[in-house]
């Protein structure tokens, strides 16, 4: 289930319910009433973005103050039930850029039940930075995760996020015996050992929360459709979380490179040069 209106709206696929009960009435009471700020692709500008709605609430739950009480959510989710409610952000860049959500209420549950662009043509653009830290093909099978979770095929998602950690693993196992930092055959090791093995190179996010992996795992294997859909959310969050941590320590060694490269050729310049 989301935990905030962030993951509602930009990872959550259709038909997922919330229970509006004392988890779910704040992202209810944000949704319909309050501001909103994510962070995610313009399709129509073509790069990441920032989409915001600013605050409908009011004084006391009328126009104007932002503020709005437990009992108007409440009885604004007994008005709201069966009826759909319409969220529009607009683009930080322009606009006249638009993202647009559905939502309804059946029986005390809110569902998400549309949105434009869809969700993978938003996560498409926000996805190609991945390219640099992920195997050939990573992106297409992200994609496909969150195309599967769309129609509601919680095991086939969660057997490409899954794909994910394994390919990721086998990297790291292939550049640590390259570096000659790791003798063992790491691929004769069970996946909490190979994290523990390489726990030195990997994102700190997979070393810490290493038991993702066998909740994907029984996901594949034990769990059914409607409860991976359940925790798909989360586990793409983790999965994206993982890999923007990956990136981000590739785009530091490779900076910290450039760097101790131009120190050198500075250092050789100013010691072979004369001084008075």
């Amino acid at each position: 289930m989301a935990s905030n209106v962030t993951e509602l709206l930009v990872t959550t696929p259709f038909y997922s319910p919330i229970e509006l009960g004392d988890t779910g009435e704040p992202i209810f009471e944000q949704l319909v009433f309050g501001s909103i700020v994510i962070d995610c692709h313009c399709t129509e500008c073509g790069k990441d973005s920032t989409f915001r709605r600013d605050s409908l609430a009011s004084n006391g739950g009328g126009a104007g103050s932002g503020v709005v009480t437990v009992a108007v959510a409440k009885q604004t989710i007994k008005i709201i039930e069966g009826n759909t409610i319409n969220i529009e952000l607009y683009c930080a860049r322009n606009h006249a850029h638009k993202m647009r959500y559905w939502f309804t209420v059946q029986k005390g549950k809110l569902i998400k039940i549309g949105q434009y662009p869809s969700m993978v043509s938003i996560s498409r653009g926000g996805l190609r930075k991945y390219s640099k830290v992920i195997y050939d093909g990573g992106i297409r099978e992200l994609e496909s995760a969150m195309t599967l979770a769309t129609h509601d095929h919680g095991i086939g998602a969660v057997v490409y996020l899954r794909r994910i950690i394994e390919h990721l693993l086998n990297n790291h196992a292939k550049l640590a015996r390259e570096n000659g930092t790791f003798d063992a055959d790491i691929e004769r090791l069970d996946i909490p050992q190979r994290i523990e093995a390489l726990r030195d190179t990997l994102p700190r996010f997979l070393y810490e929360n290493k038991t993702i992996y066998g909740i994907l795992s029984k996901g594949v294997h034990e769990l059914s459709d409607e409860t991976c859909m359940q925790y798909f959310p989360m586990l793409l969050s983790s999965i994206l979380l993982i890999l923007e941590q990956e990136l981000s320590e590739r785009q530091r060694i490779l900076k910290e490179d450039v760097l101790r490269k131009e120190i050198h050729k500075l250092s050789s310049a100013l010691g072979s040069s004369k001084t008075d």
